[in-house]
This record gives structure tokens, sequence and C-alpha cells, in this order.
């Protein structure tokens, strides 16, 4: 018999989930991940039957999908990757689970995460594609327990094939003139996602000789000396290189923002890749936009405030060029609602000096910066 799963009441992380993207439950409201976040008012009571594990996975899947491309996402990483995992006591509950985490996977990123990127072809590349590959590897590494060797087969053949897939992608458009930019986040996003698996993996307790063959497969891809295949292995250190080179400097949580609660009322707010946020600071400041001169004067503090703590990052300069090319007034207009301990940062160089350059040179420059750093990494 499963053990009943320990972890956040269904009732919270729904409050949770409304209090972060009500927008996407509005809008959404149809869709198998909001539907299943709805679906909260007996789970509280049912969580100790066995029965209730898969709708329980599927409601943290779904507030995962939902929130993890917003200022505050739900914690449930333990529980998705690891605990859940370890409640399944049979073949029958593990495959159970598996079958949620298929369907989950097929939930469009686009819908409620900006840093999503379109392949053309229908599909697309984000970090919760890494999000997927986590979930999978907590299963993995509990089929492995259980010796359930057919699952272990297909969860493999799963994380290979998207492994591939994402290779491929990066090697498809590294070399490209006038990529630079897409390319830069298809490495931010690989760095992202061989992170989640391998953080997964690198805490299996299994033992087993087989989990430790796998385990060398899905760790330390992108640093070198992965056991995935050679070529494979080169595409994501060179991935790795120019990740480090030119985005891991602004690749953090943006933890300044969740300050500002106006942004968490609209999709149209949610961060983009950084540090491309001329566009993001655009529609911040748009003056027939959803926020209200005071929200829009809390958003600019924060920003504000955002540099002052990373000042050797673009991303806050550049959403601050987009807020003063669009809002009424640009930043100088602003200052009478901003606290005096902020109002100096517009007047200091670095702010000034973002605000001369638009979002095109910006780019160029961060084009030129690019192209240097592959030529330096091509075999």
């Amino acid at each position: 018999m499963a053990s009943s799963p320990k972890g956040i009441a269904p009732s919270v992380l729904r409050l949770q989930v409304q209090n972060t993207a009500s927008w996407a439950l509005e809008s959404h409201a149809e869709e198998p991940w909001a539907v299943a976040l709805r679906s909260t008012d007996d789970l509280d009571e049912r969580l100790a039957v066995p029965e209730a594990r898969a709708p329980y996975l599927r409601l943290l899947l779904a507030a995962h999908y939902a929130t993890v491309g917003t200022f505050i996402p739900t914690d449930v990483d333990q529980q998705i990757r690891f605990h859940l995992w370890q409640g399944a006591r049979t073949v029958e509950a593990l495959r159970d689970l598996v079958k949620v985490v298929d369907e989950a996977s097929l939930w469009d990123p686009r819908l409620v995460s900006a840093k999503v990127l379109d392949l053309g072809d229908g599909t697309t590349l984000s970090g919760h594609d890494g999000e997927w590959l986590g979930v999978r590897a907590g299963a993995l590494g509990r089929a492995l327990a259980l010796g359930d060797d057919q699952t272990v087969e297909a969860l493999g053949l799963a994380l290979d094939a998207e492994l591939r897939r994402e290779a491929a992608i990066f090697a498809s458009c590294v070399d490209r003139s006038g990529k630079e930019k897409f390319a830069a986040c298809v490495a931010a996003t690989l760095a992202h996602n061989l992170g989640d698996l391998s953080r997964v993996i690198e805490v299996w307790t299994v033992g087993a000789p087989h989990a430790r063959e796998l385990g060398r497969r899905y760790t330390r891809l992108g640093h070198g000396g992965g056991g995935f295949s050679l070529e494979v292995d080169r595409i994501f250190l060179r991935a790795g290189t120019l990740n480090k080179a030119t985005m891991a400097l602004e690749n953090h949580r943006y933890l300044p923002l969740r300050d500002a609660r106006s942004l968490r009322t609209s999709r149209d707010f949610l961060l983009p890749f950084p540090p491309f946020l001329d566009a993001f600071g655009e529609r911040l400041g748009d003056p027939h936009g959803p926020l209200a001169r005071d929200d829009l004067a809390d958003v600019v503090r924060v920003l504000l405030e955002g540099h002052a703590l990373f000042p050797k990052q673009a991303a806050f300069l550049r959403a601050l060029a987009g807020v003063h090319r669009r809002a009424n007034g640009g930043l100088d207009g602003l200052t009478a609602l901003l606290p005096a301990r902020v109002r100096k940062l517009i007047a200091a160089g670095p702010v000034r000096e973002a605000l001369a350059v638009d979002a095109d040179r910006f780019e160029a420059r961060f084009a030129k910066t690019f192209r240097t750093a592959a030529s330096a990494t091509r075999a």
C-alpha cells in the first residue's frame, strides 16, 4: 500500500497559485492544468487514500507549471522530484504517476511563461522542458529502486530524446549570423534544463550498477566529462561555455521584483529572457496599459533597487530604458512618486547611460560579444 503524500495542502496550493498567477486561471479555465487546480475541494481529505496520489501529483505539476515562470513560483520541487516518487511502493503505482508526467509535459508553456523560444515548426524550447526532465529523473530513480526495467527503459528513452532535441536546436543556430540573441537564449535555457536534470540525479540513493551508469550519463552535461554521446556532450559543453560568457551574469531569480505586486496581474508582465528587457519595460510604461501611475512608479522603484543590488547586470537598466521611452515624462516624470532613497539613482551615470542606448544598439553590441565568444569556442 502506498504511503500518504506529505506536503503542501491542495487548498493552500491553489490559493498560492491564485496569489501569483490568477490571470492564468482566469484566462485558461478549460485547460487541463487549470481544471486540476480547481479540483481541490475534496483532495485535502483524500490524501491518505493511495488512489489520490496521481491526482495530487497532477495538482503539484499544474501549480509548478503555472507559476515557475512567474516572480513567485510555488515551492513544490522536492515533492515532484523526490517525495512523491518515494511513496510509490509498487510498479503499478509508479506507472500511474509517470502517466501524469507524460500528460503534463504536453502543456503549452507559452500560456504561462515569457521565456519560451518558438522554433518555427509548432514546437518550443523553454525552461519548462527542464522541469519535466527533472521530474522524469525523479521517476527514473524510483523505477530503478523498484527494479521496473520497462519503466526505466521508457524514461531513459524520453530523457535521451529530449537531450538530443535540445542539443540539435543549439547546434542549428549557434553559428548563424543574425541568430545571436536566439542562440544565447537557447544556451541559457540549456544551462537551466541540464542543471535541473543533474540536481535530481545527484541525490539518487539507488546503488545498483545500472543506476550508477545512468547517473554518469546524465550528470556533468554542459561542464565536460558527461557520459552522454561524445557529439552531444561537445554541444552541451559549448553551450555552457557560451552561457557563462554572455548570459550567466543575468541569470538569477530577480527577487526584487517580487515586491511589486502589480506585476502579478497580467501575463504581459512576465519576465522575458534577461538582459533583453526593453520591450518588457515598454509594456510597463505604456500610458494606455493596465498599470496605474502609482503602480508604475512602484515597479520603477524595484527596478532601481535591483540595479543598486546588482550593478553589473544590464537587465534592470534595459527595463528602465524601456519604461523611459514609453511613460509620460519618462523616468524623470515619475520621480515625485518615488522614495527619496532611490530618486538619486535616476540621475546616476549608469542609468542615464542606459537611457541613451536604444534596444537595437544594445542588442547589436550583445550580438558582437556573442559572435566573438562563439568564434573562440568553434572546433
